[in-house]
């Protein structure tokens, strides 16, 4: 917690920095977003979609083919409802002709057997000299037997799988779920290359949440396991669960951060999936989006239903009141008194009882900020590094300061640059700032 916190102001300061160079602007900042409703607040958030925990393949065995089909895909299923009908004609043939085979080759054994006795009789009547030849024969004989016994065995039990098979006239769904897709004409998948099943039925009322994360953002909920799943029309509706797993082995490259680098597209980050295994999915649904924040007790903590602002944002406190930057109606910063109820140890947050709203804006009171600052509303979104053609910024951390990055050279890895020095050159860093400062992942920015 306070590892963001501390992020939180290294990145309000260079925003005021970029901002406010003549001290006349002042970024602010909704009181929304730095109350916990935003990605750069005291709680991490992430968006979410739910997801069904199970998927059903269904194969057709045994040479098996589908006759009629009851359903199509996006379907709502139940658990019973008959989904397609076999092809019993097929079925009937393919049976038929087991059995056909089954008594040929009970046939051929009987042949065997009775070539064998005729063998030891003669046997009995050779010469020595011949008797050799006989046995070579009859050994022979019985190893044919044996393979055509063994064979047998495998033609009744295909013949008994059959029969069993031929009894099951159509198919139902063994879950409550949705049609996902069918392929009643085959095929392969073309990322995989594995051979597309018959129907596959997704499972519902048995969820997981599906979210992403980025490198620098996978910390926060490295740091916890618990996390509060909260509906995005009814914050007030949440649900508990765990982060069951980080998928590292299977990136998905970020369509949306995207910068130019004489005429190439290159990605400047991965998203990675993560799974939440939930204590109770009851009034989700199926592909609904959801936000994910860590569970740092927020949803018990009391004064539920109010401000609970960052000590940071206050200065001049008293037992029960302080003073905010905050936007006034004309544009510009004004001071503001607040009154101050419970502090939150642990979160490191006052209870605003009065003077202060959600939808308010406010500023970090750095020491140049200053009454009459022309207010310029910050948008986390647009707060992106750019890249000077002809650089290359790759890897898993980020720019920001007020050096330069051009030149052939690349600056990556896992933490982040901050300095006043020039990033120039082929292959190294040179400037008045000495050597890039890295800081771990653990603090993320944005």
């Amino acid at each position: 917690m306070k590892k963001t916190v501390l992020a939180f102001l290294v990145l309000a300061s260079l925003v005021m920095t970029a901002c406010g160079g003549s001290g006349e602007t002042v970024s602010v900042q909704p009181v929304s977003m730095i109350c916990g409703m935003g990605s750069l607040g005291v709680i991490e958030r992430f968006a979410g979609v739910v997801s069904s925990r199970s998927e059903i393949n269904v194969e057709l065995k045994d040479g098996r083919t589908a006759g009629e089909i009851f359903v199509e895909e996006g379907d709502d299923v139940k658990e019973g409802q008959v989904l397609f009908e076999y092809d019993t004609e097929a079925q009937q043939i393919t049976f038929e002709k087991a059995q056909l085979e089954l008594e040929q080759m009970k046939n051929t054994l009987e042949t065997k057997k009775k070539d064998k006795e005729s063998l030891e009789k003669e046997k009995n009547s050779a010469s020595s000299d011949q008797k050799l030849q006989y046995s070579l024969e009859i050994q022979e004989c019985e190893t044919a037997i044996r393979e055509q016994e063994y064979n047998i065995a495998l033609k009744e039990k295909e013949l008994a799988r059959l029969e069993e098979a031929l009894a099951v006239q159509e198919y139902t769904c063994p879950v409550n779920g949705r049609i996902k897709a069918l392929n009643p004409e085959g095929g392969y998948d073309q990322q995989t290359g594995q051979e597309l099943p018959f129907m596959s039925i997704v499972e519902t009322g048995t969820y997981q949440v599906k979210g992403f994360v980025n490198e620098m953002n996978a910390s926060a909920l490295g740091s916890v396991s618990d996390v509060i799943v909260r509906s995005r029309t009814d914050t007030d509706s949440i649900w508990k669960g765990v982060v069951e797993r980080i998928d590292w082995e299977n990136p998905q490259k970020s369509g949306g951060n995207f910068y130019y680098d004489g005429g190439a597209e290159t990605s400047s980050s991965s998203k990675y999936p993560f799974y939440i295994e939930l204590e109770d999915s009851d009034g989700l649904i199926l592909g609904q989006h959801v936000y994910i924040e860590p569970d740092y007790g927020q949803d018990v903590i009391e004064d539920a239903g109010k401000l609970h602002l960052p000590s940071m944002y206050l200065f001049e406190t008293s037992e029960n009141s302080g003073y905010v930057w905050a936007e006034g109606s004309s544009g510009r910063l004004e001071k503001r008194k607040v009154t101050l109820g419970s502090f939150d140890e642990a979160m490191e947050t006052y209870v605003i009882e009065d003077g202060l709203t959600e939808d308010d804006f406010i500023a970090f009171p750095d020491e140049n900020v200053k009454e009459g600052m022309i207010c310029e509303r910050f948008d986390p979104e647009s707060f992106e590094p750019e890249p000077i053609p002809g650089g290359e910024f790759e890897g898993e951390g980020e720019f920001y300061g007020e050096g330069e990055f051009a030149g052939e050279g690349e600056f990556a890895g896992e933490g982040e640059f901050y300095g006043e020095g020039d990033f120039s050159g082929e292959d190294g860093f040179s400037g008045e700032g000495g050597e890039p400062v890295a800081i771990p992942t653990a603090a993320p920015v944005g």
